[in-house]
């Protein structure tokens, strides 16, 4: 499979926008038609998450441990008690059932790719997704 960076960010700039489609839901799937997971190989899942200025992707947990690569713009992470600040060509990693949530902070759109290992989880049957407490966490946003 093929995903061109050009063809991406178009179609996360149709989405941008659109108030379905908030920080916390704008991402593309990248999936291959190479397994029966809808996943972008048999054992993992690539996504393509775009936050505009001030948006962020809500407190939540989740059984599949997450990489992250960050393609343009800055911001910060917290992933249990712990922050981590980023910016363009980071990248970082979140354990499995982790609490974590990220903030784009800066002035510019952030693009961040995100690794998961999902499938995986979800062929055991042993997927699950629980949301957090943003709030629980202010100390670390300051």
């Amino acid at each position: 499979a093929h995903w061109p960076m050009k063809e991406i960010r178009g179609r996360l700039e149709e989405m941008i926008d659109d108030p379905q489609w908030n920080g916390n839901t704008r991402y593309l799937s990248l999936r291959s038609t190479d397994g029966p997971n809808n996943s972008s190989i048999p054992t993992m899942w690539v996504t393509v998450h775009l936050l505009k200025p001030g948006e962020r992707i809500d407190m939540h947990r989740h059984t599949p441990a997450s990489m992250y690569y960050i393609i343009s713009g800055s911001g910060f992470s917290t992933i249990d008690e712990y922050r981590i600040d980023w910016e363009e060509g980071d990248s970082f990693s979140c354990p499995s059932f982790s609490y974590h949530e990220h903030w784009n902070s800066g002035i510019r759109n952030v693009l961040m790719y995100t690794v998961q290992d999902a499938p995986t989880y979800a062929y055991n049957r042993m997927m699950a997704f629980q949301a957090g407490d943003s709030d629980s966490m202010d100390t670390l946003h300051e």
